[in-house]
């Protein structure tokens, strides 16, 4: 009996032993580059994974011996051997393919991500599809692209900014490298502040937002800038009508630290000069940007980065008044892998988004914002089917709204002076929780919760209870000491995903979050002015929230060549600000008297049919949409459009995009895009009124409703074609030429229209149009590599 024991006990350990798992884990990298590949295909043994967007991937095995493969897009076959006896890390070097494009997508792995993972309402474009996408005056421009997707849209030409299903401009957190961006664009929004050379990759969240974003309603746009190569000096960059740029990168030390630097320049205000008119001669319109980014790799575990960003726009209209403005940021970062499957990493970053406007040397405007944040993320993989996120952040806002100094003859008479400065505090944290239930289904849940400390050092004015906050109410002013809490909100924000394949090509997915912003930009425009101000929830304005709802189908055919997607969303938002008919917001020391509160709700379909792979890809998009806005406040001056619902100024129901590229030859490809939308609304005259004088008066347009009518629809075809030069063995230097026509039928779509007494029939109305851009714009740039 007790040698029947031990052989059990023996055989048992044994078995113990074998049955035991061991964690496999690593990262995938370029074997060149040493960038590190998000979603390869990895497998050890009968067990498949996807390494994650970092490139890093976790597998559970028991001890043995195995063949591990891995495979990506665009890199050769990986095959090794290993032997698994403990925990273990074991870093994937992959190789990239010089076989022909149709060869490489005869491999046996299938791409079924946009099936597969559980994220709906997302848009993902690689730096090399933009490149290829037909742009403005030869710029490659990213705010510009992602207005091609489906429920992205801009007001217009000239346009800074986008709006994302039926959010406004400053309801979009957009991050470089994890530091805020305030202001996307670049002289009007003819130009992005991203510059392409120095982007890998972006992501834009529109709907089921993960619990690690917060602070805007309507999406996040994570732009990831590249690191530099680690192992050889090279450059690149570009040579066009308006714009040059230029890219360097390589090793500090090699396969351990390495540095990019990237510059751009626009020059078109040189153009001006050659203008009879004596103020343009004198008009200068250009701006420069600068991104750099540090990485040093401290063992196989640790790594830290220091990334920069310092753009800045200028215009001057022939000395008559001008203004410049742009962001700056710098950001550090360091990330961890511990020796379980977990990984953690902390960032600090510095943000200044600044502008000045100078009005014919009479005065000086400036206004500044600043923030400073700390955030912290853990990632802990438990295994193949179960992830858990989780970390924080705190973020310190400084604004310095407004600061005029008289100049000149006119100090005598306008003195200057200066707004409130104001700061406040805002402190978050957040859980996720990802899995895989079984083959069908995968679920995702989180939790965010954030607060908002409004602090004090500003007199705050103070009005009668029960009446409407107007400049006649007021008291008084209360002295708030620096420091002191004024106001504290703060709120929960709950998110859920869901995702059930319906077999191995198709799936349906449901999503829900809720979103809290508490920064808005106050402004009654359309378009995003440099003169327009950020301001902070506090005392009177509460914290704007969001709640969306979104359902879509997701579907691969063609071998995987081509994903079709079809999502439906409904979006309630509250406390959204908007301005009382009239208002006066420059320099205004009372805002909260010119501004009101109310609700809104956004809802729409969205279409998308993608081909990723081949000679031919791009997309086809469509989108039904409609945003309104309803305020009804309790007294009559607090209301708008007698407290009816209105339609919202980016409103367009209908919204196609057609995006293709060809590759003719290994060396000649061509780009096509097409854009209609709807015209945005506009308010149009509900009467007219007649001021009477000797020479028989002035007819004068009376506005009731908002947004009651609509300007034409907007549609424009952009064509380019990129010829590469010949790529020479042993040879270091590489060139292209693209050439672009932008609107190539010389659309003269409409920016606004305005109503104003017809000289020849002064009894009515005539309607004059703006076009910003009403003719064909061909260009031409050389690009570089060496």
């Amino acid at each position: 009996m007790k040698k029947l024991l031990v052989v059990v006990l023996f055989f048992g350990s044994v078995a113990f032993i074998y049955a035991q798992k061991y964690t496999v884990k690593g990262v995938v990298k370029d074997a060149y580059s040493q960038d590190l590949i998000p979603f390869a295909m990895i497998k050890v043994g009968a067990v498949s994974t996807q390494s994650d967007v970092n490139g890093k991937y976790s597998i559970k095995i028991t001890s043995g011996i195995y063949t591990v493969e891995s495979a990506s897009f665009g890199y050769k076959k990986y095959l090794a051997s290993i032997t698994v006896s403990a925990d273990m890390t074991y870093d994937i070097l992959l190789a990239t393919t010089v076989v022909e494009l149709e060869k490489v997508e005869l491999r046996a792995e299938r791409s079924t991500e946009n099936v597969d993972k559980i994220e709906m309402g997302t848009e993902e474009l690689k730096i090399e599809e933009i490149k290829k996408i037909p742009a403005f005056m030869g710029e490659v421009d990213i705010i510009k692209t992602i207005t091609l997707l489906p429920g992205v849209t801009t007001v217009g030409e000239g346009a800074s900014g986008f709006n994302v299903r039926g959010g406004g401009i400053d309801q979009n957190l957009i991050l470089m490298d994890e530091a805020t961006i305030y202001s996307s664009s670049h002289l009007f929004g003819f130009f992005s502040v991203f510059n392409a050379d120095a982007v890998d990759e972006l992501k834009l969240y529109k709907g089921s937002i993960p619990a690690r974003y917060g602070g805007r309603l309507s999406s996040v746009l994570d732009v990831k800038q590249r690191e530099g190569d680690y192992k050889k000096f090279h450059g690149q960059g570009g040579i066009g009508l308006v714009s040059s740029r230029l890219t360097l990168e390589g090793p500090i030390k090699k396969d351990t630290a390495s540095f990019i630097i990237s510059a751009r320049r626009t020059y078109a205000d040189q153009f001006l000069r050659f203008f009879k008119t004596d103020a343009l001669k004198k008009t200068k319109a250009y701006f420069h940007d600068f991104n750099t980014k540090l990485a040093y790799r401290l063992g196989s575990k640790d790594k830290i980065t220091v990334s920069a960003y310092y753009g800045r726009d200028f215009f001057n209209f022939g000395g008559l008044f001008g203004f410049d403005f742009g962001n700056g940021n710098v950001v550090g970062a360091w990330s961890h892998r511990f020796k379980d499957s977990s990984f953690v990493k902390t960032h600090i970053a510095y943000n200044n988004y600044n502008y000045k406007f100078d009005f014919a040397n009479f005065f000086e405007w400036t206004s500044v914002i600043k923030d400073y944040q700390v955030r912290t993320e853990f990632t802990n993989i438990i295994n193949n089917h179960h992830k858990i996120r989780y970390g924080g952040d705190v973020t310190y806002y400084r604004f310095k709204p407004a600061k005029v100094e008289s100049k000149g003859e006119i100090a005598d008479v306008f003195k200057s002076f200066s707004l409130d400065k104001e700061s406040s505090v805002v402190a978050s944290a957040f859980i996720s929780d990802e899995m895989t239930v079984n083959n069908k289904l995968s679920i995702s849940y989180g939790l965010r919760y954030s607060g908002l400390a409004v602090l004090g050092g500003l007199n705050s004015v103070q009005y009668k209870e029960g009446l409407p906050l107007e400049e006649e109410n007021a008291t008084g002013t209360k002295k708030y000491k620096s420091g002191e809490v004024v106001k504290y909100y703060h709120g929960l924000m709950p998110r859920f995903g869901i995702r059930y394949k319906i077999d191995s090509m198709s799936s349906i997915k449901g999503g829900y979050n809720r979103m809290r912003q508490n920064l808005h930009l106050v402004s009654n425009t359309t378009n995003s002015l440099p003169l327009d101000v950020w301001k902070m929830s506090d005392e009177y304005i509460k914290p704007a929230t969001a709640d969306q709802v979104s359902v879509g189908y997701f579907r691969n055919v063609m071998k995987d060549k081509v994903e079709l997607s079809a999502e439906v969303y409904y979006k309630q938002m509250h406390n959204l600000l908007d301005y009382k008919n009239g208002a006066d917001l420059l320099l205004n020391q009372t805002i909260e008297t010119e501004l009101l509160q109310g609700k809104g709700r956004a809802y729409g379909l969205e279409i998308m049919i993608r081909k990723k792979k081949g000679k031919f890809t791009g997309w086809l998009a469509y989108t039904l949409s409609r945003t309104e806005r309803k305020i009804e406040g309790k007294f009559p001056q607090e209301t708008i459009n007698f407290g009816k619902w209105y339609k919202s100024n980016y409103d367009k129901p209908h919204d196609i995009s057609f995006v293709g590229t060809y590759d003719i030859t290994k060396r000649l490809n061509v780009g096509l895009s097409f854009l209609y939308s709807t015209g945005r609304p506009i308010s149009f005259p509900d009467g007219r009124y007649t001021i009477s004088s000797a020479d028989g008066g002035t007819t004068i347009p009376n506005y009731l409703s908002r947004n009651n009518g609509r300007i034409s629809s907007y549609h424009r075809l952009d064509l380019s074609a990129t010829l590469e030069g010949k790529h020479k063995k042993g040879r270091q230097w590489e060139g292209s030429w693209t050439f672009s026509i932008y609107n190539l039928y010389g659309r003269k779509n409409a920016y606004s229209w305005s109503f104003s007494q017809d000289d020849d029939n002064p009894d009515k109305l005539k309607v004059e149009q703006l076009s910003i851009l009403g003719t064909i714009l061909p260009a031409v740039t050389y690009n570089f590599k060496f």
